[in-house]
């Protein structure tokens, strides 16, 4: 009784090892699929810090903002 008991456990425990696998692979999808939404926040913000800084002494962020715009993505 208990070696069935066992073997019941045993498929628990593949099936588990399963989900989690699928799981990851859809991580992994959902994180590459985000990638250029990301990408496009950023270029969002860049363009905020350089016009938030005009007529403002110093950089106030706008060398890395164009720095990072003209950068390559990647």
């Amino acid at each position: 009784m208990k070696l069935n008991q066992f073997k019941g456990s045993l498929s628990a425990l593949e099936i588990l090892g399963l989900m989690g696998n699928v799981s990851l692979i859809i991580g992994v999808i959902v994180f590459v699929g985000g990638e250029k939404q990301r990408r496009e926040a950023q270029i969002y913000q860049a363009w905020q810090v350089i016009t938030a800084a005009q007529n403002q002494a110093g950089s106030g962020g706008r060398k890395e903002a164009l720095e990072f715009l003209n950068s390559k993505p990647g």
